[in-house]
């Protein structure tokens, strides 16, 4: 889960390590705004820059059915 402390560094780890050991990554989002006292919550910017790493990693980016599909083939 990404909470309002998570880092774009820390998301961008998660997603290297995501990469580099052929695992399946469930990033979860909840509120996205600019209010501090939502723990749960992250920024616009944070996001942002989660889908622009992402994008180019060239990590496939896949619904939980297609996941479940592929560790059930």
């Amino acid at each position: 889960g990404v909470l309002r402390t998570t880092t774009l560094a820390e998301i961008q780890n998660w997603v290297n390590e995501a990469i580099q050991n052929n695992v399946w990554l469930i990033l979860m989002f909840h509120q996205i705004d600019d209010v501090p006292a939502e723990t749960f919550g992250t920024t616009p910017v944070i996001l942002q820059g989660t889908v622009d790493y992402i994008v180019s990693s060239g990590i496939d980016v896949v619904t939980m059915k297609e996941g479940l599909s592929l560790m059930n083939p």
